[in-house]
Protein backbone atom coordinates (compact mmCIF):
# COMPACT_ATOMS: atom_id res chain seq x y z
CA UNK A 1 0.00 0.00 0.00
CA UNK A 2 0.89 3.68 -0.26
CA UNK A 3 1.92 5.72 2.45
CA UNK A 4 -0.42 8.95 3.23
CA UNK A 5 2.83 10.96 2.11
CA UNK A 6 3.00 8.89 -1.38
CA UNK A 7 -0.95 9.25 -1.99
CA UNK A 8 -0.66 12.60 -1.29
CA UNK A 9 2.44 13.48 -3.46
CA UNK A 10 0.59 11.11 -5.98
CA UNK A 11 -3.25 12.48 -6.10
CA UNK A 12 -2.14 15.83 -4.81
CA UNK A 13 0.64 16.87 -7.31
CA UNK A 14 1.07 14.75 -10.46
CA UNK A 15 -2.73 13.16 -10.57
CA UNK A 16 -3.92 17.64 -10.16
CA UNK A 17 -1.27 18.45 -12.96
CA UNK A 18 -2.79 15.96 -15.03
CA UNK A 19 -6.62 17.15 -14.37
CA UNK A 20 -5.69 20.55 -15.24
CA UNK A 21 -4.52 19.68 -18.75
CA UNK A 22 -7.31 17.75 -19.34
CA UNK A 23 -9.22 21.18 -18.11
CA UNK A 24 -6.83 23.01 -20.69
CA UNK A 25 -7.25 20.33 -23.46
CA UNK A 26 -11.44 19.60 -22.79
CA UNK A 27 -11.63 23.82 -22.95
CA UNK A 28 -9.82 23.37 -26.48
CA UNK A 29 -12.16 20.69 -27.95
CA UNK A 30 -15.15 22.19 -26.44
CA UNK A 31 -14.14 25.56 -28.60
CA UNK A 32 -13.99 23.03 -31.71
CA UNK A 33 -16.59 21.20 -31.35
CA UNK A 34 -19.23 22.18 -28.91
CA UNK A 35 -19.11 21.58 -25.17
CA UNK A 36 -22.25 19.03 -24.80
CA UNK A 37 -20.79 16.80 -27.25
CA UNK A 38 -17.39 16.72 -25.95
CA UNK A 39 -19.26 16.58 -22.66
CA UNK A 40 -21.22 13.40 -23.29
CA UNK A 41 -17.64 11.69 -25.08
CA UNK A 42 -15.86 13.03 -21.85
CA UNK A 43 -18.31 11.34 -19.34
CA UNK A 44 -18.46 7.86 -21.38
CA UNK A 45 -14.49 7.62 -21.50
CA UNK A 46 -14.87 8.49 -17.71
CA UNK A 47 -17.10 5.59 -17.50
CA UNK A 48 -15.23 3.32 -19.31
CA UNK A 49 -12.45 4.34 -17.41
CA UNK A 50 -13.84 3.69 -13.69
CA UNK A 51 -15.11 0.22 -15.20
CA UNK A 52 -10.97 0.22 -16.49
CA UNK A 53 -9.98 -0.04 -12.75
CA UNK A 54 -12.06 -3.06 -11.91
CA UNK A 55 -10.50 -4.80 -14.56
CA UNK A 56 -6.87 -3.79 -13.11
CA UNK A 57 -7.48 -5.48 -10.12
CA UNK A 58 -4.70 -7.73 -10.69
CA UNK A 59 -3.07 -4.71 -10.87
CA UNK A 60 -3.58 -2.56 -8.15
CA UNK A 61 0.00 -3.11 -6.08
CA UNK A 62 1.71 -2.03 -8.71
CA UNK A 63 2.40 1.92 -8.25
CA UNK A 64 3.70 2.38 -12.04
CA UNK A 65 0.02 0.93 -13.43
CA UNK A 66 -1.81 2.99 -10.39
CA UNK A 67 -0.11 6.74 -11.18
CA UNK A 68 -0.13 5.88 -15.09
CA UNK A 69 -3.79 4.78 -14.39
CA UNK A 70 -5.12 8.12 -12.39
CA UNK A 71 -3.15 10.38 -14.73
CA UNK A 72 -5.07 8.81 -17.47
CA UNK A 73 -8.03 9.12 -15.39
CA UNK A 74 -7.58 12.88 -14.41
CA UNK A 75 -7.30 13.83 -17.97
CA UNK A 76 -10.80 12.61 -18.83
CA UNK A 77 -11.65 13.51 -15.94
CA UNK A 78 -10.63 17.57 -16.49
CA UNK A 79 -12.03 17.30 -20.25
CA UNK A 80 -15.35 15.60 -19.13
CA UNK A 81 -16.26 18.48 -16.14
CA UNK A 82 -14.60 21.42 -18.01
CA UNK A 83 -17.32 20.40 -20.58
CA UNK A 84 -19.81 19.85 -18.53
CA UNK A 85 -19.18 23.30 -16.39
CA UNK A 86 -19.21 25.36 -19.68
CA UNK A 87 -22.57 23.49 -20.81
CA UNK A 88 -23.78 25.05 -16.84
CA UNK A 89 -22.73 28.56 -17.94
CA UNK A 90 -24.12 28.24 -21.58
CA UNK A 91 -27.78 27.37 -19.65
CA UNK A 92 -27.40 30.40 -16.87
CA UNK A 93 -29.74 33.03 -17.59
CA UNK A 94 -27.90 36.51 -17.54
CA UNK A 95 -30.49 37.90 -15.10
CA UNK A 96 -30.17 34.85 -12.51
CA UNK A 97 -26.86 33.93 -13.09
CA UNK A 98 -24.59 34.56 -9.99
CA UNK A 99 -27.43 32.14 -8.30
CA UNK A 100 -28.35 30.10 -10.33
CA UNK A 101 -24.90 28.54 -11.63
CA UNK A 102 -23.96 28.46 -8.04
CA UNK A 103 -27.06 25.89 -7.47
CA UNK A 104 -25.24 24.25 -10.10
CA UNK A 105 -22.11 23.88 -8.53
CA UNK A 106 -24.24 22.96 -5.41
CA UNK A 107 -25.82 20.56 -6.63
CA UNK A 108 -22.24 18.95 -8.50
CA UNK A 109 -21.10 18.95 -4.77
CA UNK A 110 -24.16 17.54 -3.59
CA UNK A 111 -24.17 14.24 -5.62
CA UNK A 112 -20.08 13.89 -4.76
CA UNK A 113 -21.48 13.86 -0.96
CA UNK A 114 -24.21 11.47 -2.04
CA UNK A 115 -22.03 9.11 -3.94
CA UNK A 116 -19.84 9.32 -0.89
CA UNK A 117 -22.74 8.24 1.75
CA UNK A 118 -24.13 5.56 -1.29
CA UNK A 119 -20.53 3.95 -1.30
CA UNK A 120 -20.64 2.88 2.23
CA UNK A 121 -23.86 1.01 1.78
CA UNK A 122 -22.50 -0.59 -1.88
CA UNK A 123 -19.37 -1.23 -0.25
CA UNK A 124 -21.50 -3.88 2.51
CA UNK A 125 -23.69 -5.32 -0.48
CA UNK A 126 -21.26 -6.24 -3.23
CA UNK A 127 -17.48 -6.91 -3.75
CA UNK A 128 -15.20 -3.67 -4.56
CA UNK A 129 -14.65 -4.43 -7.98
CA UNK A 130 -18.81 -5.10 -8.60
CA UNK A 131 -19.18 -1.48 -7.10
CA UNK A 132 -16.53 0.05 -9.63
CA UNK A 133 -18.82 -1.32 -12.47
CA UNK A 134 -21.99 0.02 -10.70
CA UNK A 135 -20.34 3.43 -10.42
CA UNK A 136 -19.00 3.47 -14.24
CA UNK A 137 -22.65 2.67 -15.13
CA UNK A 138 -24.13 5.78 -12.67
CA UNK A 139 -21.86 7.71 -14.80
CA UNK A 140 -23.16 7.29 -18.07
CA UNK A 141 -26.14 8.54 -16.42
CA UNK A 142 -24.68 11.95 -17.14
CA UNK A 143 -24.48 11.52 -20.83
CA UNK A 144 -27.73 10.43 -20.74
CA UNK A 145 -29.04 13.54 -19.49
CA UNK A 146 -26.68 15.17 -21.47
CA UNK A 147 -28.20 14.14 -24.49
CA UNK A 148 -31.68 16.26 -23.92
CA UNK A 149 -29.97 19.29 -23.24
CA UNK A 150 -29.52 22.18 -25.76
CA UNK A 151 -27.02 24.77 -24.57
CA UNK A 152 -28.21 27.41 -26.90
CA UNK A 153 -31.74 27.67 -25.71
CA UNK A 154 -31.47 30.64 -23.20
CA UNK A 155 -29.36 32.17 -25.41
CA UNK A 156 -31.75 31.58 -28.29
CA UNK A 157 -35.19 31.95 -25.82
CA UNK A 158 -34.37 34.39 -22.85
CA UNK A 159 -31.40 36.23 -24.13
CA UNK A 160 -32.99 36.58 -27.46
CA UNK A 161 -29.57 35.98 -29.78
CA UNK A 162 -29.49 33.57 -32.30
CA UNK A 163 -32.54 34.94 -34.37
CA UNK A 164 -33.46 33.41 -37.73
CA UNK A 165 -31.31 35.35 -39.71
CA UNK A 166 -33.25 38.42 -38.25
CA UNK A 167 -30.76 41.13 -36.90
CA UNK A 168 -30.05 40.26 -33.54
CA UNK A 169 -30.28 42.49 -30.52
CA UNK A 170 -27.57 43.10 -28.16
CA UNK A 171 -29.48 44.13 -24.68
CA UNK A 172 -28.68 43.03 -21.42
CA UNK A 173 -30.35 41.37 -18.95
CA UNK A 174 -32.47 39.31 -21.59
CA UNK A 175 -34.40 42.09 -22.69
CA UNK A 176 -35.43 41.63 -26.23
CA UNK A 177 -37.53 44.67 -27.62
CA UNK A 178 -40.15 42.74 -28.88
CA UNK A 179 -41.12 42.72 -25.82
CA UNK A 180 -41.48 46.07 -25.06
CA UNK A 181 -44.69 46.94 -27.04
CA UNK A 182 -48.00 45.84 -27.85
CA UNK A 183 -48.46 44.06 -30.93
CA UNK A 184 -50.28 47.06 -32.74
CA UNK A 185 -47.65 49.48 -31.68
CA UNK A 186 -44.57 50.62 -33.96
CA UNK A 187 -40.52 50.95 -33.07
CA UNK A 188 -39.46 54.21 -33.36
CA UNK A 189 -36.04 53.93 -33.68
CA UNK A 190 -33.65 56.82 -34.11
CA UNK A 191 -31.21 57.70 -37.09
Amino acid sequence: GWSQTKYNYIVGGVVIACMMVGQIFGGMLGDKFGVREVSMIGFTLLALSNAALALLSDYWTNTNMMVAYLCVRAVINGVAWICVIAVCMRLTFSKAGGSQFTAYMSMFNLSAVMAYLFTGNMTQRFDYVTCLYIGGALTLFTVVLLWFIDPDEVDRVLEGRFGDGEDEFDGDFGERPEAWYEEDETVVTSA
